[in-house]
């Protein structure tokens, strides 16, 4: 039974370039109609550029997420102060390698856009419909229906929590793809989703491609980024294991930090902290809450 339209959604996929690169192979063999990318498309791995040239040549519709919003603080001067906290490396780093043209297409992107198809209504948010960097889980099912099913549209399309899942509430559909560069779901695996209209009807299906992690482990060895060592760690457990390594870290940092003498003032931990607590961080047994991933 052939469709009527197909959309293929791809949300946060943190210039993880190789994942990107997979999932698109396989969108490829769909024939869709509409592809939408639900924001965070650059930050966290080493690829920003090719990931960003590669959207461009998509025709699709693409929103920013809170990673092109750091760039937009970052590159404004609001944050400036981020040069001095290596906890902020990929994102100063990003903004530094990244073309003029290229920055410049990701600070033009909107924060949300609404569109048409088979006569029904779209919305794209990052996070929700009022904070791009508001996260919302699939359990949270009152703050889905106050922050996300409220809006006018009949089907919105989020991001930003990395979760994959899809819901109906109060006759809106509510679609995640989760993340394409960093997903926690096990080894090299990247969640797309798919909206399929067959005979007046939308369903939704939840698909995940498999890529090499030894490509993105090789691309991080040979850029020239310092002070990463505690980021390359997160992000490389965090795809290959599927733990939460990267807000596991984060967490200890702080608590890290506080105990061995921080006054907490600011909201970034000093340079001294974070690469101590990298030292002292337990890469091999740590635990993470990961249940509401699940």
């Amino acid at each position: 039974m052939s469709a009527d339209y197909k959309i293929a959604l791809i949300s946060d996929i943190h210039s993880n370039f190789v994942a990107l690169k997979s999932v698109m192979k396989e969108i490829e063999k769909e024939g869709v109609d509409d592809i939408v990318v639900a924001g965070d498309n650059i930050g966290l791995f080493v690829q920003p550029n090719q990931t960003v040239e590669f959207l461009q040549k998509l025709d699709a519709k693409v929103i920013q997420g809170n990673s092109e919003d750091y760039l937009r603080g970052y590159d404004d001067g609001t944050k400036a102060h981020w040069s001095n906290f290596h906890q902020m490396t990929p994102m100063v780093w990003t903004h530094g390698k990244l073309t003029d043209d290229n920055r410049e297409y990701l600070l033009q992107l909107p924060a949300q856009l609404t569109f048409e198809a088979c006569g029904t209504s779209f919305r794209v948010v990052h996070g929700s419909l009022d904070k791009v960097n508001e996260l919302i889980y699939k359990h949270e099912t009152g703050k889905i229906r106050k922050k996300i099913a409220c809006a006018k549209e009949d089907i919105v399309i989020c991001g930003h929590n990395h979760q994959q899942y899809h819901m109906k509430l109060d006759g809106t559909l509510i679609v995640n793809p989760g993340s394409a560069g960093i997903s926690f779901m096990g080894n090299g695996i990247a969640p797309y989703s798919l909206i399929v209209r067959t005979n007046g009807k939308w369903k939704v299906e939840e698909r995940q491609a498999v890529y090499n992690t030894h490509e993105v482990a090789a691309a991080m060895k040979k850029s020239d980024i310092s002070n990463y060592a505690p980021w390359e760690s997160m992000l490389i457990r965090s795809i290959t294991d599927g733990k939460v390594a990267t807000i596991a870290f984060i967490k200890f940092a702080y608590r890290y930090a506080k105990k061995n003498g921080w006054d907490g003032k600011g909201d970034l931990v000093p340079n001294e902290y974070w690469h101590s607590a990298y030292k002292n961080f337990d890469w091999a047994n740590y635990k993470c809450a990961r249940a509401h991933l699940g």
